[in-house]
């Protein structure tokens, strides 16, 4: 092959490149909607049976709950809400990492660094892991072994951390908030009172930030205690 040839198929890939990798951040949009929608899946695959079994709620309908509503919680009871709850951390974290191994690829590392997408996934995987903190004694990571729930604390507060850090270079500020009042509990769960006062001193009175249900993924609590019109 001649030299001007070999230059014009490298000029033809190289052209090619930035094409793909633009698809490929497009895509972030399909990833991260993955993550919100596996969080409300785990809030909502837990959060009837934890008021159950903690007396926030009482049975009175013809389900079969079995002894959740005494508090007797047997491991066959909790199988459900460890998969929904690990897989909503899993597809964050997974998802955080696919989408910095993308940027890498296209020659672009610094814009993962500067993304809104990037801050808000950062900030699904720190909620994600407040949850299993709040909701295990003991946890297992990917395949690793038994580890005390407060690792999903430590990793939490990495997380919203990363989230407040891109999402300020993103001027994502909705996403910073959110990820500012996180942390804020994480420290308290930490023991870290001055620390989630200043983060809680970043969050304005009416800040909000709402993880919708969808006709996939129901609130079950709202169905299950509200009578129709």
């Amino acid at each position: 092959m001649t030299k001007t040839g070999t230059l014009f198929r490298l000029l033809a890939v190289a052209a090619l490149l930035p094409l793909g990798a633009c698809d490929l951040l497009i895509a972030f949009d399909g990833l991260v909607a993955g993550m919100q929608y596996d969080l409300s899946q785990g809030y909502d695959a837990s959060n009837q049976d934890l008021a159950l079994f903690t007396g926030e709620l009482w049975h009175g309908g013809s389900y079969d709950f079995a002894d959740l509503p005494r508090g007797i919680v047997d491991p066959e009871d909790q199988n459900f809400e460890w998969s929904e709850g690990h897989k909503a951390r899993w597809t964050a974290e997974d998802g955080l990492r696919r989408m910095r191994a993308t940027y890498e690829s296209a020659g672009t590392p610094e814009v993962f660094e500067s993304n809104a997408q990037v801050a808000e996934a950062y900030m699904y995987a720190g909620f994600a892991n407040r949850f299993l903190g709040e909701m295990l004694c003991a946890t297992a990571i990917d395949g690793g072994g038994e580890e005390d729930h407060t690792v999903h604390f430590t990793r939490a507060d990495s997380n919203f951390t990363r989230a407040i850090e891109v999402g300020g270079r993103a001027n994502a500020q909705s996403i910073v908030t959110a990820a500012y009042g996180g942390r804020a509990t994480i420290k308290v769960w930490l023991g870290d009172w001055a620390g989630a006062v200043s983060d809680a001193q970043q969050v304005g009175l009416n800040d909000s930030r709402i993880l919708p249900y969808t006709n996939e993924v129901a609130n079950d609590i709202s169905y299950e205690t509200s009578i129709p019109a």
